[in-house]
């Protein structure tokens, strides 16, 4: 009851505050190539006495185009460095002597070890400066939100230290760490819950704490977080059940055992009523899922790109609540802004750091305001986390224009792309082909797997991995045919190649029950990240071939449509 006083007395002091923000900001949005170039000045300035400002000749640069002459397009191998010397407490290297440095944060390592970077005080305020943009927003779309309780799934806080004693943790943990103490009253779970160790106790005590209070509203970054809770409270029901109505906590690996403190004292609080309301819920539903036991606002995560295929799939776990794109955030900032439901597009942040653009076809670096529509970007951001120039990896499409601000949507990875015969096909494509076929098969499909191949003899393909369906007769063959077809839609040159016999037709690759399950734990485990903000790869190289136990191939026998003329 002390709780939720003091959440209702922040959410009626706080939310009025930050709403007025949110119109100052909105007004801000006119002049954001300004902004840009302003703050890009004032941080070259406020940090030419630094390692990186004095060999870059910063006390020099007057203007973004004597930055662009004095500073070289870099990524994480070229910035490791000066990152490497401000872990190892160095941080005169990247950071004034009055910055101050928190702690660090680290990517997923999607595709290979985890890349580590420096949280300073400055960086974080602008970061949750933008993050109360996008969420007032929400708020102010959804305000039955606000009597409601709220529920972030993050990662830990504690996944290992620098060599000068900081924490390195994941980003989404760590800005709830440091959120408005006020403000931690309206979640359903503390955050460091995120700090348990296994997965299954951590995403147990997780669903037992917030399953006895009105949750309004759910937060992470992927629809496999999402997914993954329903189906455990699901799968775990009469456990849970019964934890609840006696007051334990036995739903996680054996031998795991909860910190000491608060966290363990929520867990022996028994909840006989709710107990009683679930057992009815069961007894009528026959199932235990979010729609069944909350009545939620909205719930938000990535929506577009490869990771944001499984949104799909959301309705059958959470009924018809509304779903909003978390926007391209990173560990490396939040870029873009989202305010509205079902679109994946936002607005580029204005303020807080300098973004340039470099054409997916080839050319010189753009600023925001130059960009055109439709088009796809790579990216390069300048920070207060002390990166400058920095290749983010990431290919963003700009969808349009707010004024000069522009409107982009995240697609994929630079390295989730392929291009076997000049077909060009990136992760996206791939991600939204599955998801057309499993959906116009009727179908649930949560992992899979491209595999461009160069075969020994005769053209190169791809080959499609997935785990067995519940499909019937030939629906393997439908489906395969399917996934041609939808990426010839999507990407007329593999339509084209395949017509012209450059590429042969897919073959779908039907492997053993829980292989990318396994694999998502492999990686997780090996670089200690957690699987939060673990976004599986589209794409897998042929060696992953010898991972998996192949329970059966078909070759899609369809004949190709298309040649020169459908490719015009």
């Amino acid at each position: 009851m002390r709780d939720d006083l003091i959440a209702a007395i922040a959410r009626s002091t706080i939310y009025p505050y930050n709403r007025s923000k949110y119109r100052k900001y909105q007004a801000l949005l006119a002049q954001a190539p300004r902004l840009e170039r302003d703050g890009l000045l004032e941080m070259v300035k406020r940090n030419a006495g630094t390692g990186f400002g004095r060999a870059h000749g910063f006390s020099e640069i007057g203007s973004i185009a004597d930055f662009r002459a004095r500073v070289p397009i870099s990524d994480y191998a070229g910035m490791a460095p000066y990152l490497d010397a401000v872990a190892r407490g160095e941080t005169r290297a990247l950071f004034p002597s009055s910055e101050r440095l928190l702690e660090f944060c680290c990517t997923s390592g999607t595709t290979g070890q985890p890349k580590v970077f420096p949280i300073t005080q400055r960086w974080l305020n602008i970061y949750q400066r933008h993050w109360r943009i996008w969420g007032v927003k929400a708020l102010m779309d959804h305000p039955a939100i606000m009597q409601k309780k709220w529920l972030q799934i993050s990662g830990s806080t504690r996944i290992g230290r620098t060599a000068s004693g900081h924490h390195i943790g994941m980003i989404s943990a760590i800005t709830a760490r440091y959120q408005n103490p006020l403000m931690k009253f309206g979640f359903a779970a503390p955050h460091d819950v995120g700090n348990i160790a296994d997965s299954t106790t951590r995403n147990y005590a997780l669903l037992r704490l917030a399953i006895v209070q009105p949750v309004g509203f759910i937060i992470t970054i992927t629809a496999a977080n999402l997914i993954g809770m329903a189906q455990l409270a699901d799968r775990m029901k009469e456990t849970l059940i019964r934890d609840l109505h006696d007051g334990t906590m036995s739903g996680g690996a054996e031998g795991q055992q909860l910190p000491e403190g608060r966290l363990r004292t929520l867990m022996r609080t028994p909840h006989q009523k709710r107990a009683r309301e679930l057992e009815r819920i069961v007894e009528a539903t026959g199932t235990l899922y979010p729609k069944d036991f909350w009545q939620l606002e909205l719930v938000a995560c990535w929506t577009s790109g490869t990771a944001g295929y499984q949104t799909r799939n959301l309705p059958a776990y959470y009924g018809n609540t509304p779903v909003r794109d978390v926007g391209y955030i990173s560990s490396e900032g939040r870029h873009t802004i989202t305010t509205g439901d079902g679109s994946a597009g936002g607005r580029l942040v204005a303020g807080g750091a300098f973004y340039e653009f470099i054409p997916q076809d080839g050319g010189e670096a753009l600023n925001g305001s130059e960009l055109e529509i439709g088009k796809t970007y790579t990216v390069l951001l300048t920070s207060d986390q002390g990166l400058y120039r920095y290749q983010m990896g990431d290919i963003v499409r700009c969808n349009g224009f707010e004024g000069p601000t522009p409107v982009l949507e995240f697609l994929c990875k630079t390295e989730q792309f392929s291009d076997l015969e000049g077909e060009k096909i990136s992760g996206d494509q791939i991600a939204a082909a599955m998801a057309e076929c499993a959906q116009r098969l009727g179908v649930t499909l949560e992992s899979f797997a491209a595999i461009p191949l160069r075969a020994e003899r005769g053209a190169s393909y791809y080959a499609f991995a997935i785990e067995p369906l519940s499909l019937c007769g030939d629906a393997e063959r439908r489906l395969i045919a399917m996934i041609d077809e939808e990426l010839g839609k999507l990407n007329f040159l593999y339509r084209y190649k395949q017509a012209d016999g450059s590429l042969a037709p897919a073959h779908l690759l039907v492997v053993e029950q829980g292989t990318f399950a396994t694999r998502t734990n492999l990686h997780t485990e090996r670089t200690g990240t957690g699987e939060t903000q673990y976004k599986p790869p589209v794409f897998l190289s042929a060696s992953a071939l010898a991972e998996f136990k192949i329970l059966r191939t078909i070759r899609n026998t369809t004949a190709a449509q298309g040649g020169p003329g459908a490719a015009a």
